[in-house]
């Protein structure tokens, strides 16, 4: 008997991890159409082609974490982000793919930093303004 309750537990607890058992529908929505979602959108393959050309392949890679600003940006849409610690600015790429009147304003200390990511910024041609510290 505490066999079947531990299983029916642990069957119970798979099931809410993806959103089911949730009774706020924009909570469900949110859940399982933004961060459980495996879409594939243009601006997964758009980026990277901004990106190869670029000297710096190593740190210029695409991750999970990028995939699911765009998704968010997307859900929401915004008019303006702020990103703060924004790195080499690849994630402010994917903030600003998903509607070109995305306003981005990026801060970043690293003048290294900073100075790739208005190359990508240029190169990708959205709105896109990056700062040296919030005032």
């Amino acid at each position: 008997m505490f066999y079947g309750t531990r299983l029916f537990r642990g069957v119970e607890r798979k099931l809410h991890a993806k959103g089911y058992g949730i009774h706020s529908p924009f909570a469900f929505a949110f859940i399982t159409g933004v961060i459980y979602a495996d879409d594939t959108y243009y601006a997964f393959s758009d980026i990277p082609s901004v990106l190869e050309p670029n000297a710096l392949e190593e740190v210029l890679t695409v991750n999970e974490n990028n995939r699911l600003s765009f998704r968010v940006v997307r859900f929401f849409k915004p008019r303006s982000v702020l990103e703060i610690h924004s790195g080499y600015g690849v994630n402010s790429l994917f903030i600003t793919a998903p509607d070109s009147r995305i306003h981005c304003v990026s801060v970043e200390e690293s003048p290294e930093k900073r100075a790739v990511a208005n190359q990508l910024q240029k190169e990708w041609g959205r709105s896109i303004t990056t700062e040296t510290a919030l005032s």
